[in-house]
């Protein structure tokens, strides 16, 4: 994996998640079972390569769901809304200029 992720409770089941990128820029969901193991992973997206900086900071748009903020190569920032139930709204551009920080958290 290149990246992962902490994002909260992603899929709904009050059980905290991890988000996984790997090799190939496949987004994988590892849910919580709640007793410290995993549940069987899931793919929730493609191209993440592109992406380099990945943070989950709970829910950034406050509709209740965790969400996740991405950095591209060219700076802009996004911003992937969780709808919840492990999946996706639209993603929305919500910055530039920021291939000029050399972490996000």
């Amino acid at each position: 994996m290149t990246s992962i992720v902490g994002p909260g409770d992603f899929d709904g089941d009050t059980n905290v998640d991890v988000l996984a990128r790997d090799r190939d820029g496949r987004l994988w969901l590892y849910p919580g079972n709640g007793a410290g193991k995993w549940l069987a992973k899931v793919q929730v997206g493609t191209g993440w390569h592109t992406m380099t900086s990945i943070v989950g900071p709970g829910d950034f748009d406050g509709d209740t769901n965790v969400d996740v903020l991405a950095r591209d190569r060219d700076g802009r920032l996004w911003l992937y809304p969780g709808n919840g139930n492990g999946g996706w709204l639209k993603k929305v551009q919500v910055g530039s200029g920021w291939n000029g920080m050399t972490s996000i958290l």
